[in-house]
């Protein structure tokens, strides 16, 4: 009996919480990523923590202005206080109103506005993912690149580049990887 406890609660269970994190990344998109790798990204842990408290925040606070369709239709990424809303929305009114609902939240520095009215092809929308993990391999692969101090999204055919960067040439370089792909335009909101 005292070797199961030990088991369960002592040093060997690293493996367990090992797997569990990897298990978690894996079904959740490799979001679980962000916050393993937050220590050694820019922002640090402190920096992720405050990141993902604005990101509850404003989709409590969607929810509490009736926007429950934003909180289902916009994907949010934040990143240094640095807010970008992305996707395809029904109505101008859920676009305002996500955008001034978000600007509203303490510790929001700026709101970016990626969003567009319409329906979602299901065509395109399979064509943004492809570029988007396309992108991620690259910036992953590229050893000049830390490439955790990026979230990367493209919608549309235009590639979003939030995150910080070391330098001019790390920047120059994830630049260059999105503009090596068939994508219409690159936007960055990439801190030095």
């Amino acid at each position: 009996m005292f070797r199961i406890v030990d088991w369960m609660f002592g040093i060997r269970r690293f493996p367990l919480v090992f797997f569990a994190i990897l298990a978690s990344a894996v079904l959740s998109g490799c979001e679980t990523w962000h916050f393993v790798l937050s220590p050694s990204q820019e922002r640090g842990v402190v920096g992720a923590v405050r990141d993902n408290r604005i990101r509850v925040a404003i989709n409590a606070a969607w929810i509490k202005s009736g926007l429950s369709d934003a909180a289902a239709q916009v994907e949010l990424i934040v990143y240094g206080g640095n807010v970008i809303l992305m996707g395809i929305v029904q109505s101008d009114k859920i676009r305002s109103g996500a955008v001034d609902v978000a600007r509203k939240v303490s510790g929001v520095k700026r709101v970016i506005d990626a969003m567009r009215i319409g329906d979602e092809n299901m065509g395109d929308y399979a064509n943004d993912t492809w570029l988007t993990c396309k992108l991620r391999g690259l910036l992953f692969a590229d050893m000049r690149i830390l490439s955790h101090n990026y979230h990367v999204k493209v919608i549309d055919r235009v590639a979003y580049i939030l995150g910080s960067a070391q330098n001019k040439e790390e920047f120059n370089c994830v630049v260059g990887h999105a503009e090596s792909l068939p994508i219409r335009k690159v936007i960055s909101y990439v801190d030095f």
